[in-house]
């Protein structure tokens, strides 16, 4: 399914853009001030993982703000939907009720961000440490030791990116089914609905039009 919320998560984006651009820019200042050895290899280290830190604290943040908007997004599209039963049965929807329900499905929902973006950045930092070490032993130029890290730290924005977007849409999913569950008796389950294009994955054409309860998230079956 496709959703407008996918849109939520660009300021993580930019943020990735950003701070990867400028790290890149200081290791490249580096690179280019002479011969690499292996002390000058260390240090560069030693400020790649300072920066990958500071980039997953700050970009765990800016997901959970994202949630926690993609959670009023989801009481709204729940009040859309379940709007005109309350209105025929003459009651008011507990929006309070399920708005902190919502929101409290995406911040659990949040607490699996931090440590992806960490086992993101070890994998990163080990690749990057690869390629200095191997600069150094090959006596490689700075240049070309420079243009092979760029490229390590490009995938790592992209997977920091995909994260990002998975994580928001999975928090969606879930403030959905919270803001469900407060009203049981009322709702019993949800439909899988596709837009069935050209972008549809083959397990999303697959669940069209099954139907589910509320005990299970809103997730791809295994």
């Amino acid at each position: 399914a496709r959703l407008p919320l996918s849109q939520l998560p660009e300021p993580v984006v930019r943020l990735f853009a950003e701070h990867v651009d400028e790290l890149i820019r200081r290791l490249e200042r580096q690179l280019r001030r002479g011969k690499l050895d292996e002390k000058r290899v260390r240090a560069i280290l030693e400020n790649l993982h300072r920066s990958l830190q500071e980039l997953a604290q700050v970009a765990g943040d800016q997901v959970l703000q994202a949630n926690l908007q993609a959670a009023d997004l989801a009481v709204q599209q729940a009040l859309a939907t379940l709007g005109p039963a309350f209105q025929s049965l003459g009651q008011v929807p507990n929006l309070e009720r399920w708005r902190m329900a919502a929101q409290a499905a995406a911040a659990v929902a949040s607490r699996e961000v931090g440590d992806l973006f960490q086992r993101l950045n070890r994998v990163t930092a080990r690749e990057a440490e690869r390629v200095l070490l191997t600069g150094v032993t090959a006596g490689l130029s700075p240049l070309v030791v420079g243009r092979e890290l760029s490229r390590v730290l490009d995938v790592a924005l992209w997977r920091g990116t995909t994260i990002a977007r998975t994580e928001v849409l999975r928090a969606y999913r879930a403030a959905t089914v919270a803001a469900y569950q407060q009203e049981s008796w009322l709702v019993r389950g949800w439909r899988w609905h596709a837009r069935l294009d050209g972008h549809t994955c083959a397990v999303c054409v697959l669940l069209h039009g099954q139907t589910f309860d509320l005990a299970p998230p809103m997730e791809t079956p295994p």
